[in-house]
């Protein structure tokens, strides 16, 4: 459970900029691209000037945006993509005794929690005979199980018919109250601006790619290989923070904090890399901005915490040995 807003935000355009060299521009929205000319054109949300940029190379990622169906009353029901709609539902929880959930997938699961620890009176509501698709069914009724116990009244094999002003009628004329409704039924590609560009979309909406979306991963290596790639004259190369290093390092490791990078390429070795972090997120990262610059270089798979409960487990704490 996330209590603090501010846990949700993991990244600002100066960070960003710190860690990745990046140009970030929030409230900037791009509305057309030029692909003769290569350049991209849009509004600045914030003073409502427009705004021109060239490129080489063109990266969409727009998204996805929620699915909304067109019932009678949907326009009274909330969905969630982003923080803009997460301080929007909190606000709506104000005063609410009663909530619907439509959809049960792994969003509308959580939102059921959530709302629930709230203080609200919550009904998931779910087409399928069950919650969660990807589970087999009889994983699915622990999940039932587990969410009946917690107070949450579930609806299998109903759909939501109309949406009222505090109630929900569903498909099997089930009336529900509800001051609030959340849809969590899926998402559709956001491909508008894509196919403005005369860009090709599949039959779903997605953004068709070629065999290049494919490049670009990173290798890895685990912790019980990383004897035999020191032997071979790999070094190992830190990540991680000062204070991290100097709580438990693995023996022999160059220390080179990730927002440091960079700027500090040239004090590595030549010869072959193997980068790690706490757990591999930031030795991802750092094993491609090595990678692009040309270096050989494996990530060491689940870091140092797995590095330290393997060597601990067989009682060796030497990666050379």
């Amino acid at each position: 459970m996330i209590t603090e807003r501010s846990d949700l935000l993991l990244q600002t355009p100066a960070s960003l900029g710190a860690r990745f060299g990046l140009d970030v521009r929030v409230r900037h929205e791009v509305r057309s691209i030029d692909r003769e000319a290569k350049v991209v054109r849009g509004v600045d949300l914030a003073s409502g000037e427009n705004f021109e940029l060239g490129y080489e190379a063109l990266v969409l990622s727009p998204g996805a945006r929620p699915v909304r169906p067109p019932l009678p009353g949907v326009e009274c029901a909330l969905s969630l993509r982003d923080i803009e709609d997460t301080d929007e539902l909190v606000a709506a929880t104000a005063g609410a005794r009663t909530a619907v959930v439509v959809g049960g997938g792994f969003i509308g699961v959580e939102m059921a929690e959530n709302l629930l620890h709230r203080g609200l009176s919550v009904t998931l509501v779910e087409a399928a005979d069950q919650v969660m698709a990807p589970l087999d069914p009889e994983l699915a009724e622990v999940v039932h199980g587990a969410l009946r116990e917690a107070g949450v009244r579930v609806l299998l094999g109903e759909q939501v018919a109309s949406i009222g002003a505090d109630e929900v009628t569903t498909s099997a004329g089930t009336v529900v109250p509800a001051d609030l409704v959340v849809l969590a039924i899926g998402v559709r590609p956001e491909s508008a601006l894509a196919t403005d560009a005369g860009l090709a979309t599949g039959p779903g909406g997605g953004i068709v790619v070629d065999d290049n979306l494919r490049r670009g991963t990173s290798r890895s290596i685990q912790w019980h290989e990383l004897a035999e790639a020191v032997a071979e004259g790999a070094t190992v190369v830190d990540v991680r923070s000062p204070g991290e290093h100097a709580r438990g390092a693995i023996p022999g490791s160059v220390l080179l904090p990730l927002d440091e990078l960079r700027d500090r390429l040239a004090e590595l070795p030549e010869g072959p890399l193997v980068v790690h972090c706490a757990v591999g997120v930031r030795g991802h990262t750092a094993a491609r901005i090595l990678a692009q610059h040309g270096r050989d270089v494996r990530n060491l798979d689940g870091g140092y915490a797995t590095w330290s409960a393997g060597v601990s487990a067989v009682g060796a704490a030497d990666p050379a040995a």
